[in-house]
């Protein structure tokens, strides 16, 4: 038996939408989303310093261990160094 992964729910919001154009946008929206989430996170937020701020056992800003290798420091870069 081969296995699969269930994605989605198609709903048409209205009984006159045409089935083949809401068909059509689900798997432009699911390949956009797919194509971007191997993207790196390359710039600083004001969410990642919160963050930081949040996870950090002090003010001696050493960089924070997420986790696979990733590094969080107090300027909100995620940088990947190993563990």
């Amino acid at each position: 038996m081969a296995g699969y992964v269930k994605i989605c729910k198609i709903v048409r919001e209205r009984d006159d939408e045409d089935l083949r154009d809401v068909l059509v946008r689900t798997i432009e929206k699911f390949f956009d989303l797919f194509d971007r989430a191997g993207e790196r996170v390359t710039g600083r937020t004001d969410e990642m310093i919160d963050l930081y701020h949040a996870i950090s056992s002090g003010d001696d800003g050493e960089d924070v261990y997420l986790s696979d290798g990733l590094w969080l420091s107090s300027d909100g870069m995620l940088h990947e160094r190993g563990r």
